[in-house]
C-alpha cells in the first residue's frame, strides 16, 4: 500500500511521546528521547518539506529469509515469528523506496527526498494513519483494515508534491481514512484480545506498550530470545486477511 500527507508537524504525537518517555517505557532506547522533537517534525528532516509518502509492505510479500537469524525465529507460544522468516525488510523496502523517488525525480528533478526504513527519526505509524493506510490498534501497531497489521514500513519526507508517481512502483493506493479529530479512534471497538494475550503484559494499558516487557525489545536491543507475533496472531484483523 502506500499513501501521502501533508508535511506538518505532528504536535498531539509529540505530547504522546514526551508521556510515553517520561514514564520509561522506551527502556534502553535512549535514542528516542534525544531525537523526540525531530521525529515530529519534518523540516528538521529536510527544507520546506511538502509531503510525506508512507509504503507498506506485507512481510510475506518479500523474499523468503534462507538462513535462520541468530536468536531463532520462534514466540514464546511456539508460533513463527513472521518478520523472521523473510529477508530483512530494511533492504527490500529501501529500494522500493529509492525507485520510488527515482520515479518523483523524472518529473521533479530538483526534489529532495529522504527515506526511511527504521533507519532514522521519524514517527512512521503516526504518518501512516494519516496517510490513510490504517489506524492504530491497541496493540500500539499500525493495522490496515484489508491487509491486518503484519507489515513493514517505509516513509520518504519530500519537498514538493508527488502524488501522480505513487501508484507507479508497484504499490496500490489506500483511501482508508479515520476522523481527523482523534487519533485513536480506531476501530477496535472493545476487542483486548491483544492486551489479554501478552505473555508478559507488556501492553500496559490500550495503546500503550512498556517496551522494557516486550520480548521483541529484548530480542532487538538486549539480544536476548527470539521475537513474538502474539499480539499480532491473535488480532481479528490479522485473523480476518488470509493474505497476512
Amino acid at each position: 500500500m502506500i499513501g501521502c500527507a501533508t508535511a506538518t508537524n505532528l504536535d498531539e504525537d509529540y505530547a504522546r511521546l514526551l508521556n510515553w518517555l517520561a514514564k520509561g517505557y522506551h527502556g534502553n532506547m535512549a535514542w528516542l528521547a534525544k531525537s523526540a522533537k525531530r521525529r515530529c517534525e519534518p523540516a528538521q528532516i529536510i527544507a520546506e518539506p511538502a509531503t510525506v509518502i508512507v509504503c507498506a509492505m506485507r512481510y510475506n510479500e518479500m523474499p523468503v529469509r534462507v538462513q535462520s537469524p541468530a536468536g531463532g525465529m520462534s514466540a514464546p507460544d511456539g508460533s513463527k515469528v513472521k518478520y523472521l522468516q523473510h529477508e530483512d525488510y530494511h533492504i527490500v523496502m529501501m529500494k522500493k523506496l529509492e525507485a520510488l523517488v527515482s520515479e518523483i525525480k523524472k518529473d521533479h528533478p530538483n526534489a529532495r527526498c529522504k527515506c526511511y526504513v527504521d533507519t532514522g527519526p521519524i514517527m512512521e505509524k503516526a504518518w501512516a494513519v494519516r496517510a490513510g493506510l490504517g489506524f492504530i490498534g491497541k496493540n500500539t501497531l499500525l493495522i490496515s483494515p484489508e491487509h491486518g497489521s503484519q507489515m513493514a514500513l517505509g516513509v520518504v519526507v519530500a519537498d514538493t508534491e508527488v502524488r501522480s508517481q505513487m501508484s507507479d512502483v508497484g504499490f496500490q493506493t489506500s483511501d482508508f481514512r479515520l476522523p481527523a479529530a482523534d487519533f485513536f479512534r480506531s476501530p477496535c471497538g472493545p476487542c483486548t484480545a491483544c492486551i489479554d494475550a501478552c505473555p508478559t503484559k507488556a501492553l500496559v494499558a490500550p495503546y500503550i506498550l512498556d517496551a522494557r516487557k516486550c520480548i521483541s525489545y529484548r530480542y532487538f536491543i538486549e539480544k536476548k530470545e527470539g521475537g513474538c507475533d502474539i499480539c499480532q496472531d491473535i488480532c481479528p484483523y490479522n485473523n480476518a486477511n488470509s493474505k497476512c
